[in-house]
């Protein structure tokens, strides 16, 4: 962006010979201003570790002011801060190196801010509410649909229970005229773009098909410590017909005194959170509910909020978990107070270190040490200006492929309107051959092998990566009808294989 003066919102470098629009990819562009300065003098590797330890961190600060704001209690605080940062399920996203989820941590903050300014009306509060929103809609766009939804549940309950109508709308509109200003140089152009439809909305099959099971909070994965062994069972029955985010566990802890907190605390004042945790689990359910990995032919409520901006772009709505997660940590922390309420200082501590060597205890997932592509293409570089056709042609391994040789790809698997020329020659002559290989439909342009070099070469492709870990024993194969259509192999690692097309 500052090197070569360009727009980060677009690239030619996947469906190339166009340009594409970025503004609704994972980017995650709050985080990369703020690493700016770091890159001067650390590596990448080291920055992302760095904002790894800095989301727990932070989100367990803004979750501890938030449930000390609502419970009076300085360990509830504490509690809630821990439950909602060190939860399971954040573990998991970790390990699939979801940054963008990760970096919930602006969202607890926003919250609390807001329940200041709607108690106290000041105008750093305000500022800081409106500011928070903005940062977490600059690090994740689903984090403003969470927090959209989340408001609208706390100023109805602020204004049915209150019916201060007039002072909860002033400071709301604020807050809100705040975060537009803050975030417009990015949401507006993202709201035009899709408005546009020129990124494809996600199919509600595959938001099914990657939908948490209905008792995945309650299955600790096959990562779990504690239960790994005891809990296999449930969770291989989980996992034999869903998605690979099928489970969504929270910890038996969190649940356990939520649900205490349910009972014991003000259901009029804690209201809001009982009604958050319930709208929030079930649109995490996806399109149809599913109990112990089998459809239970019941529809979920995810289809009322598919219009809502923003959500039919999401293929793991799995994520609204995060939004359960911070709700029962709100609920866990006043369950917390109620239990320890009339004990003196010394046993609220000894509860306490008692609770959170339990709840780590659950969330002690190991990480899994995986092969990835980083590294894959050295001992090779591709010119510059290369245009690569790469191999599956699926957006996960093309953007990463395309991200570490920094060639322009001209697979188009998130299809565009008007469809790219290069993607409209290559269809019509794979069409009627691409049973021979037993590819799956979506992966048409893996069978572009059956072309001939020249089809290619007529659109500019001179090279071809292969992604190795895609095709299992199939490798030897695809590799053999590369080299009858002229291909020549220019470098070989562990994951990638990378032709020159004569």
């Amino acid at each position: 962006m500052i090197e070569q003066h360009s727009n980060p919102f677009y690239t030619d470098n996947i469906c190339y010979p166009g340009t594409t629009s970025l503004y609704y990819q994972n980017l995650i562009p709050l985080l990369g201003l703020m690493s700016i300065p770091l890159q001067w003098f650390l590596s990448i590797q080291v920055i992302y570790n760095l904002l790894v330890i800095a989301s727990f961190m932070l989100s367990g600060i803004g979750m501890y002011l938030l449930a000390r704001r609502i419970t009076g209690n300085e360990y509830a605080g504490l509690l809630g801060g821990i439950l909602f940062a060190f939860s399971p399920i954040r573990f998991e996203w970790m390990n699939l190196g979801w940054l963008n989820v990760l970096s919930c941590q602006w969202i607890p903050f926003y919250i609390y801010f807001l329940l200041r300014s709607l108690d106290e009306c000041k105008k750093r509060d305000i500022l800081l509410a409106g500011g928070f929103l903005a940062a977490s809609g600059l690090t994740h766009l689903e984090f403003l649909i969470f927090g959209g939804l989340i408001t609208l549940i706390l100023v109805l309950h602020r204004l049915l229970v209150f019916r201060d109508i007039r002072g909860v709308l002033m400071v709301t509109s604020k807050v809100f005229m705040v975060f537009f200003i803050l975030s417009s140089p990015v949401l507006v152009p993202t709201i035009m773009e899709g408005m546009r439809e020129t990124y494809p909305r996600t199919l509600i099959l595959d938001v099914g098909y990657n939908s948490p099971d209905a008792i995945g909070i309650f299955i600790p994965s096959d990562h779990n410590l504690l239960f790994k062994e005891s809990i296999g069972f449930f969770y291989e029955r989980l996992s034999t017909t869903r998605g690979y985010v099928q489970v969504s566990y929270l910890g038996f802890v969190l649940i356990l005194y939520a649900i205490y907190g349910v009972l014991s605390g003000d259901i009029k004042k804690n209201l809001p959170w009982i009604i958050a945790s319930i709208l929030f689990y079930l649109i995490s359910l996806g399109p149809i509910i599913h109990v112990f990995g089998q459809d239970s032919g019941l529809p979920s409520i995810y289809p009322l909020f598919r219009q809502l901006p923003f959500t039919s772009y999401m293929r793991f709505i799995g994520r609204f978990t995060l939004m359960l997660q911070l709700s029962l940590a709100v609920l866990a922390s006043i369950g917390f107070a109620s239990v320890t309420r009339g004990l003196n200082k010394g046993q609220v501590a000894l509860i306490f270190l008692a609770t959170t060597t339990i709840f780590l205890s659950e969330a002690a997932i190991p990480v899994e040490m995986k092969e990835g592509l980083g590294g894959s293409s050295q001992g090779y570089n591709l010119p510059q200006d290369a245009v690569i056709l790469n191999l599956p042609s699926n957006s996960k391994e093309t953007k990463m492929m395309a991200t570490l040789t920094g060639g322009r790809y001209v697979n188009c698997y998130m299809q565009r309107k008007p469809k790219d020329h290069v993607e409209s020659v290559m269809l019509e002559r794979i069409r009627p051959t691409f049973k021979r290989l037993h590819y799956p439909w979506k992966d048409w342009n893996d069978t572009v092998v059956l072309a001939d070099s020249g089809l290619l070469r007529s659109n500019g492709v001179g090279y071809i990566t292969v992604v190795k870990g895609s095709y299992h024993d199939r490798v030897d194969e695809l590799s053999a009808h590369l080299e009858r259509m002229g291909a020549v192999k220019l470098h070989e690692s562990g994951q990638v294989m990378i032709y020159g097309l004569p």
